[in-house]
């Protein structure tokens, strides 16, 4: 699996945000679990186990700091910040939004599309590429949840209880679904720089400043096919569930 993933992300920019070295996760990684589409990307997959340790990992990631802050931030500042973020506000729609300012952060240094400097930086997938990536992701939460989902037994109360017995194959199975994470969330941020690129040629298009006549750049009708085709295609190769999380 590894290897797949490795071939698969190999050089691209979405990879790099979602890793530091030695291949520990990013904060940006952290963060981004902590949105609602991450969550009922999981639910959509989870059985049993399964969410409770993407549970267990959300939790973990809230007590760490989001992202590192701002230069300009002074440590008082910091601390009003990091205290002023409580549970209830995360799961709110306040708090939904200070965690999408949170990732902003991050990605904002990409998004100046007349800059053709940052633009060119950019590396994603090609069409096949993220297709081959989409249905990978699916493939591994598939078998994660469905192997799960064996090993576990009806007890007399009629509740599902897990087998003590099979932990190691257990791990196993959370290593496969925790990949399965990773490259969803990969898949997301690479969708993402598909467009920036995109509305970079949009910016920077001549018609936009055109005296003779209002026109709208081809390149506006072209995003919008690559996003419709995309989204069939994408829908049709991984499901549902995979798809909806990449285009949020």
């Amino acid at each position: 699996i590894k290897t797949q993933i490795e071939k698969l992300c190999e050089n691209k920019t979405a990879l790099k945000l979602l890793e530091e070295d030695g291949g520990k996760p990013s904060a940006l990684a952290m963060v981004m679990e902590r949105r609602k589409p991450f969550t009922r990307l999981v639910n959509a997959y989870a059985d049993g186990d399964m969410l409770e340790a993407a549970t267990a990992t959300a939790n973990t990631n809230k007590q760490q700091p989001l992202l590192a802050p701002p230069a300009g931030d002074t440590p008082s500042q910091v601390e009003e910040k990091t205290e002023s973020f409580n549970e209830e506000v995360a799961d709110g729609v306040e708090g939904e939004e200070m965690i999408m300012e949170q990732e902003l952060k991050t990605l904002m240094p990409l998004f100046e599309f007349s800059k053709d400097k940052k633009v060119a930086e950019i590396k994603v997938c090609t069409d096949e590429e993220l297709m081959k990536a989409l249905t990978l992701a699916h493939s591994l939460l598939k078998v994660a949840s469905l192997l799960e989902s064996r090993l576990k037994i009806r007890n007399s109360s009629g509740f599902n209880k897990p087998l003590t017995s099979t932990r190691p194959l257990r791990e196993s199975i959370k290593t496969v679904m925790q990949s399965g994470l990773k490259i969803a969330k990969f898949c997301r941020l690479d969708m993402l720089f598909q467009n920036v690129v995109r509305l970079a040629k949009v910016c920077k298009s001549s018609t936009l400043v055109a005296r003779d006549a209002v026109r709208i750049p081809s390149s506006v009708n072209d995003l919008g096919e690559y996003l419709t085709g995309a989204s069939d295609n994408l829908r049709e190769a991984a499901g549902n569930a995979v798809t909806a999380y990449t285009l949020s």
